[in-house]
């Protein structure tokens, strides 16, 4: 959680219109999860994959293959979060997304590293054990806020292909 928190630092000091600028043109976005795996998460069919699927597939985002994410320089939108046990007997859970985009250290090999374009904010919250499936709640806010900035970046190219389709 610590960890966590030194990214959160990251994500105030960048601006609404920066992160916003961040998100214009990417039409094809790969999805990640990490740190999920002891909440419920961490497969393909996991609940929270599929929450993510379906927010994108609804603004018009298209869930690009993270195995070739790289390769093909797309960007890779990660759901990172952090789990360990409180003093009160509960689970405490420290979340946040990020949009990684690949780059090129010398601008001719392939793309591999990921530079972190986009946060959100981080979010803490502990629960029972038996409600830890919670988590999805949470999830859905990191979502929502990320589709909300990538529809308002991408509205004039959004309007553009409505128009071409009429």
């Amino acid at each position: 959680i610590a960890l966590a928190l030194s990214f959160a630092s990251v994500s105030f000091a960048q601006s609404k219109d920066d992160k916003r600028a961040s998100l214009v043109g990417a039409a094809n976005i790969a999805f990640k999860e990490v740190g999920v795996a002891s909440l419920g998460g961490g497969s393909a069919g996991s609940p929270y994959a599929l929450q993510v699927e379906k927010a994108f597939k609804a603004a018009g985002i298209h869930v690009a293959d993270l195995e070739d994410a790289a390769q093909k320089g797309e960007p890779v939108y990660e759901l990172d979060c952090a789990s360990m046990e409180t003093p009160e007997a509960k689970v405490g859970v420290a979340c946040e997304a990020r949009l990684l985009r690949p780059v090129s250290l010398d601008g001719t090999s392939p793309p591999k590293p990921y530079a972190v374009t986009w946060t959100s904010p981080l979010v803490v919250a502990q629960f029972d054990h038996d409600r830890v499936g919670d988590l999805e709640k949470i999830t859905a806010k990191l979502v929502d806020g990320f589709v909300e900035d990538w529809s308002a970046a991408n509205a004039v190219s959004s309007k553009k292909l409505q128009k071409r389709k009429k």
